[in-house]
Formats: structure tokens, sequence, C-alpha cells
């Protein structure tokens, strides 16, 4: 599967800004996210985290008691990881395609997929979607995506990054056509001048 020009050069863009981007990211919390996951993700858990960056979120995970496997494209926010320690959390670390998985079917009890989506193109939102649900036993998906209408380039602090944007119903079609459930969803808003966060915790049976 190959690369579209808009990911190349967004996960160029975080290849050069890795120790930037972990050390400007790396005190939020998504409290709300993480203690709703935990209701529907069984403790101890393989747990994906898909797009996990520098692994900010795989070291919560893995404090929470989830064994998470921590997956990106860019080799340089892995590298970032290592060097963090992510490992020492307890996490495994792999490059991979979130379009493609390098993963067997079956393997997770839950995927956490926070700020990643949003940089594929619209058509190909159906193409993790559909992954993600071939890599769950029955489990629980946690998906954030950026509010907002079309895609485009958004210059910023790390250099221009490719986002395509979501209407609540869009992502709602969109996870079930993959097979999932939506249990629950909610907004987050950043504040005036920024786009607000669409948040989903989704269901989805293993099939047979």
């Amino acid at each position: 599967m190959t690369f579209h020009t808009a990911l190349a050069e967004t996960i160029a863009v975080y290849d050069r800004s890795a120790a930037e981007f972990a050390a400007r990211t790396g005190d939020f919390w998504p409290e709300r996210a993480l203690r709703r996951f935990q209701e529907y993700a069984p403790a101890a858990a393989w747990v994906l985290d898909a797009g996990s960056g520098p692994g900010r979120d795989s070291r919560y995970l893995a404090g929470l008691g989830y064994r998470p496997v921590a997956l990106d494209l860019s080799a340089g926010m892995l590298r970032e990881g290592q060097w963090l320690g992510l490992t020492a959390h307890g996490a495994a670390a792999v490059q991979g395609d979130l379009r493609r998985l390098p993963f067997a079917s079956r393997s997770f009890l839950g995927v956490w997929a926070c700020a990643s989506l949003l940089h594929l193109l619209r058509h190909e939102l159906h193409a993790a979607l559909t992954e993600f649900g071939r890599v769950l036993r029955a489990g629980c998906l946690y998906l954030a995506l950026k509010e907002g209408e079309g895609e485009g380039w958004q210059d910023g602090d790390y250099g221009p990054r490719f986002f395509t944007y979501y209407r609540p119903g869009q992502v709602a079609q969109a996870l079930q056509a993959a097979g999932f459930l939506v249990l629950e969803s909610w907004v987050n808003d950043p504040g005036a001048g920024r786009q607000p966060w669409l948040n989903y915790l989704a269901w989805h049976e293993e099939q047979t």
C-alpha cells in the first residue's frame, strides 16, 4: 500500500519534530477517555495504541495495567519513545501503517486511536476502521478526530501537516459501516479559535 503525498509529508514533519512534539504534548492527560476506556477494555488486556507518536498514551495505558503495543508510521516518533523509556513502561513499539496493520486477526481486546486517523484522506478512514475491527477480538475502540469540514494543510508549530475534519454524523456512519456499535461519544472544546475534538467509544464483536 502506497503513501499519498500528504501523508508522506506529514510523517516527515513528525520525524523531524518528534522531540519537540513529545515535550509539548507529554503532560496532556486524557482523563475522561482513559476512564471510560477502562469500563469496556478488561484489565491486563493487550491494547493497540494506533498512531502512538512517542508513546505518551501507551505509558498511561501500561500504568493502568494494560499491555500496550505502540504503533506509528513515523520512525522518528518511535525513536523518541524509545529514548523516553517506552519499553521500560512495558510497551512494545512497532512501525506500521494504520491502513494495513502488521498484526494477526483478533490480537487485541482494545484499540486506542487518539488523534491519528485524522491524517488519512477521508476515503481511507474505512480501511483503517476495518483493520481495527480485524485485529480486535470482541473489544473496544477509542477514537478521537477533529471536528470540522473538508481536508487540507494546517500550518503549526511543527510545520505543515495534512488533516481531515469530520462531523459527528460522518464518524458514527463510518464506524457503523466498519462493523462497530457506538457506545458513547462526546466533544472536547479546546477554546476559541481551535477545532473541537470528537471522541468515540465503540464496540466490535468478534467475527466468526
